[in-house]
């Protein structure tokens, strides 16, 4: 039973009632004084006297499971879950089953399910206090593997490298994040009627654009201003308002950073911590594309601003802002959209400045700073503040180059890796056995993408990456260029066709308007004459138009502006246009085909 009623008064006694009475009983005195006293039948106390059982009393049958069984089911929940292959309550009560059927332990676990069931899960969760239903978060295959002790181990050394040659002082090591905001906030908890299938809560909209944060902070404590960069080409007046104090405000198309936008910001931020070569600074931030260029390069070094990346897809470990700062900053965020909406019909693009300010100064504190800071192990400075289980995703999901190079010469390769393995002799079938870790995968190249790393960004060989990479970059552009170009040209002269003239003119076209000038040519001589006809024989002027001077490689792929079929080989073309449209036909003539100009 779950949830039983006592009925009984019996073993009432607790462990330190068993332990009075063991100091009874050495004093000298007789069993049935002793148990008398401390409420402990007579027997009980006897067999603990004899046995040196200390535990509590316990009613009921005994587990299926032994208490040294119990806790390697355990090790292996807590492992797996760690590995990020946690293991469902559902898939531990066929584990039990199968666990107990293969070693022959007596149970009586339903073997028409195959598992066991929820008065043991529940059971065992009482007996094992540091597992219990957890909600995991999402993580991504990238983020497993990029959290690996090599890329952790080279962030460290340029840190360290760094430290050593500037010794900076908290107040001068910064970190520097963006993060989303938008006008459709996630709702709260709240309190409904219990049982109704669906609770609802009032939002703006069903989607929202991203308007991007670029918050900073240091080891001591201290806030830079943030920035507040807008979607679209320009910014209105209101949005400008409300903000922090010494907010910048700022907009681009997609509402994301930029190259331009984070030398912008780069200029704020040293104006803010007064930042120069002879009281340097250190910034750690990510790789995003947006911050590696040679404008902030060159602006960091004459301010003396020292860049240090880190490693792709470690920011949820290793980033100062999102271990202690942003969750707070966004839980509060959508409580004041949710007060704000109370008093207003919407959020409006021009009041998430106001509402982040109430936030913002909500959640900044030097607790959090600090905090965020000593637990990435940046300040102080702690490179054994990750331990082998923190990696173990990463052992699990591929094997490192150096492990594949050992189980090359015929070493395993997840011992090597730090994955724990069973060589349980004999018939005992074990937890991991059931219910394995996944063998490691051997890590493969996508692609020719260099597989980015932890990199200091002000160095001297990243100047000359960056120089090679804003060549390439300009050599694109012109090519860019030089093409779009090529092709307005092309298409010109494809539209502006040589027209072969006619001498006569027999019929009048059935679908022609106004004026038709027919230009013949003869090819024996290097005159050409003009013929206007007026196909209507009234009102119109007569309009002389120049020949075309433009020749055409493929007559064929010209299409008539009255049949809208293409010319055939050697097809005689005329230009048709209205009397007063000459000027747009020096511009973008029309074709018609002979069928319909003789």
């Amino acid at each position: 039973m779950r949830n039983p009623i006592r009925k009984t008064t019996k073993a009432k006694w607790t462990e330190e009632d068993l332990q009075k009475a063991k100091d009874a009983r050495a004093s000298g005195r007789s069993i049935r004084e002793v148990a008398r006293e401390f409420n402990i039948p007579v027997t009980t106390l006897y067999d603990r006297l004899k046995s040196g059982n200390a535990e509590g009393p316990k009613m009921g049958r005994k587990p299926v499971f032994s208490k040294e069984q119990e806790e390697e089911m355990a090790n292996h929940v807590i492992l797996m879950a760690k590995a990020f292959y946690g293991v469902s309550a559902k898939a531990l009560r066929r584990i039990a089953f199968e666990f107990a059927e293969k070693n022959n332990i007596p149970h009586n676990f339903s073997r028409e399910k195959q598992e066991a069931g929820e008065d043991w899960l529940h059971g065992f969760l009482q007996r094992n206090p540091l597992i219990s239903v957890r909600t995991p978060e999402a993580t991504s295959l990238n983020r497993i593997t990029g959290f690996n002790k090599s890329a952790v181990e080279r962030f460290f050394s340029n840190l360290s490298n760094l430290m050593d040659a500037h010794n900076f002082p908290p107040s001068r090591i910064f970190n520097m994040d963006e993060s989303g905001l938008t006008c459709v906030q996630k709702p709260g908890k709240i309190l409904a009627p219990k049982g109704q299938k669906q609770v609802g809560a009032v939002t703006s909209a069903e989607r929202g654009r991203t308007v991007t944060i670029c918050c900073s902070m240091n080891a001591s404590g201290t806030f830079v201003p943030p920035m507040i960069i807008y979607p679209g080409s320009r910014i209105q007046a209101e949005c400008r308002r409300g903000g922090p104090d010494g907010t910048v405000y700022a907009c681009s198309k997609s509402g994301w950073i930029t190259e331009e936008l984070f030398c912008t910001w780069l200029a704020h931020f040293a104006t803010f911590v007064s930042a120069t070569k002879s009281k340097p600074c250190l910034l750690i931030l990510d790789n995003h594309s947006s911050h590696i260029s040679l404008a902030s390069y060159n602006f960091c070094k004459e301010n003396g601003i020292y860049l240090l990346s880190l490693p792709p897809h470690c920011s949820h470990r290793l980033q100062p802002l999102d271990l202690t700062f942003y969750g707070p900053l966004k839980t509060a965020y959508n409580k004041e959209c949710d007060i704000h909406l109370r008093s207003h019909s919407k959020v409006l693009m021009s009041d998430v400045s106001t509402i982040f300010n109430k936030a913002y100064m909500r959640v900044t504190n030097m607790e959090k700073a600090i905090s965020g800071f000593r637990s990435a192990g940046i300040h102080p400075l702690d490179p054994e503040v990750f331990t082998e289980d923190d990696f173990l995703g990463a052992n699990v999901r591929s094997v490192p180059a150096y492990v594949q190079n050992d189980a090359a010469n015929g070493e395993d390769s997840a011992e090597i890796a730090g994955i724990p393995q069973n060589n349980n002799g004999g018939s005992y079938v074990s937890v991991a056995d059931i219910s394995p870790m996944p063998e490691p995968a051997t890590e493969k190249r996508q692609g020719g993408r260099r597989k980015q790393q932890s990199e200091h960004l002000t160095s001297t060989p990243m100047k000359k990456k960056l120089e090679e990479k804003e060549r390439k970059r300009k050599l694109a552009a012109q090519k860019s260029s030089e093409l779009v170009a090529s092709k307005k040209v092309k298409l010109r002269a494809t539209n502006i066709k040589k027209v072969k003239r006619s001498k006569t003119v027999t019929s009048k076209p059935s679908c022609s308007k106004n004026l038709v000038t027919i230009f013949s040519e003869d090819e024996d001589s290097d005159e050409s004459k003009n013929e206007n006809i007026d196909l209507r024989g009234d009102s119109e002027e007569d309009v002389d138009i120049a020949p075309l001077e433009a020749e055409s490689e493929d007559p064929s792929q010209e299409v008539c502006c009255v049949c809208g079929e293409f010319g055939r080989d050697k097809e005689l073309w005329t230009t048709s246009v209205h009397s007063g449209n000459l000027r747009n036909l020096k511009e973008k003539p029309s074709f018609v085909c002979k069928e319909f100009s003789v």
